[in-house]
């Protein structure tokens, strides 16, 4: 990894390279060179492999970490407060989100972000954590601009690192026989419930570790709303460091049956999510989202009661980070994957299917029109494709996570049958610990 800092002379050079010249109006301070630009050569190719990483989460791409922080201690004072600006180049990216270290500071920043397409704005406060991700922004460059409204002190901000998208999250990237929510399921009443219910269902774009990640998750109705609660995988979000990264892609699904492009509703939120509650046992995540949903998104309803093989279910996730897409089939009996002492539902799927990037996403089932939320995608056999299509699924069940979390979104709690020893009857399946019972086997290729 080469970072270097430019000359001015250079900086003016590469300012204006590459951008059209009415993007840069979006700024404060259109006018104003940034008094940083950070170079980062190539990574190597080894780096930005695999696409799929051992807990099946989608991976864009890895954490360039710089060898110094980059203090951002020039600020030119303008109308209302100070601003800064500083370009930064990770050369081959499709895409960047930028680390900004916090010192300490009396109040919020604005953080304005542009790569080659609009501006995307952030507020950061030290107060709430000492780094912050900027927005994903397309193109192997991203240009900020920090505004406040008191002087900073020279420690106040630094650029730490950057998330070099390897894959593009606008990448037409889920199997052929995915069905997109843009689509018709051929039933009038599902196709409404589906219309209703994808306005609740949301990509996650988040950073752990040294890789950025992409998830699914759903808003949930609780007693608490407008509180925007959200459920997901523990295996995709299991801290509140990964959780504060969390950037949330509303309303991304197809602009119309058949089409590679995305609709013109779709909204973008960063700003993260605070870990209200996380089980690895149940592998399922609590968080509310730090900024309420955008316009138009629904709270999706809950039904923690158990779910009985062979009812009929839906999916509705973003399958390697794409639009959104539908599947359909049924509840079979309960499975267990021997890392976790409680049985999951197992679906089997009759059209469409799940993939890397859906995990996190929710089970429903129809209730007087309505698709209710019964658990959260856990993990699915390697194989399942479009050429083996009823492999199994296994999602998280609400009836054991929701007296969990009861407390936390304003609920009373209900009584559940608890699993509370992993060789317990009373988990839905009897497995010995030589691995033998009465749980249906699991296929070894399994993932998270």
């Amino acid at each position: 990894m080469i970072f270097r800092l430019l000359s001015p002379a250079a900086i003016a050079t590469l300012l204006f390279a590459g951008l059209p010249a009415a993007a840069e109006v979006q700024f404060r301070t259109p006018s104003l060179v940034p008094t940083h630009v950070i170079q980062l050569d190539a990574p190597e190719e080894k780096t930005l492999a695999p696409r799929v990483d051992g807990l099946g989460r989608l991976r864009v791409g890895p954490v360039r970490v710089l060898e110094e922080a980059a203090r951002l201690d020039a600020w030119a004072p303008v109308a209302g407060g100070y601003v800064t600006r500083v370009r930064i180049t990770s050369i081959g990216a499709v895409g960047l989100r930028v680390r900004l270290d916090l010192g300490n500071h009396a109040g919020a920043m604005e953080v304005r972000a542009q790569g080659e397409g609009e501006v995307a704005t952030l507020r950061i406060d030290s107060s709430a954590g000492n780094e912050a991700w900027t927005p994903w922004t397309e193109g192997e460059r991203q240009s900020i601009e920090i505004f406040s409204r008191s002087a900073p002190a020279e420690d106040a901000v630094r650029v730490g690192g950057l998330l070099h998208f390897s894959q593009s999250p606008l990448a037409k990237a889920a199997a052929t026989c995915t069905l997109s929510t843009a689509c018709s399921s051929g039933e009038a009443a599902l196709d409404t419930a589906i219309a209703e219910r994808k306005k609740s269902v949301f990509k996650i774009q988040f950073i752990e570790g040294g890789s950025g990640f992409v998830c699914t998750a759903t808003l949930i109705d609780t007693p608490r709303r407008p509180a925007a609660f959200a459920l997901t995988a523990n295996h995709c979000i299991g801290d509140s460091l990964t959780a504060a990264t969390i950037e949330g892609w509303w309303f991304y699904e197809a602009s119309a049956c058949g089409s590679t492009l995305q609709s013109a509703s779709a909204v973008r939120i960063a700003g993260g999510a605070q870990l209200t509650f996380t089980n690895f046992n149940l592998d399922s995540t609590l968080l509310q989202m730090s900024l309420p949903p955008p316009a138009g998104a629904l709270y999706a309803p809950l039904n923690a009661a158990l779910l009985a093989p062979g009812q009929a279910v839906v999916s509705i996730s973003h399958p390697r980070g794409d639009t959104s897409r539908w599947a359909t089939g049924t509840a079979g009996t309960q499975a267990r994957d021997n890392a976790r002492p409680y049985s999951m539902y197992l679906a089997n799927w009759s059209r469409g299917i799940i993939e890397p990037g859906s995990s996190g996403s929710g089970l429903y089932t129809m209730n007087a029109g309505h698709l209710e939320l019964r658990g959260v995608l856990s993990q699915a056999s390697t194989e399942l494709s479009c050429t083996s299509t009823t492999l199994p699924t296994l999602y998280a069940r609400l009836e054991a996570f929701y007296p969990q979390m009861a407390q936390y979104i304003g609920a009373a709690t209900v009584a559940v049958t608890a699993c509370t020893d992993a060789f317990d009857s009373a988990c839905g399946c009897v497995r010995t610990r030589s691995g033998v019972g009465a749980c249906p086997p699991l296929p070894s290729n399994t993932r998270r």
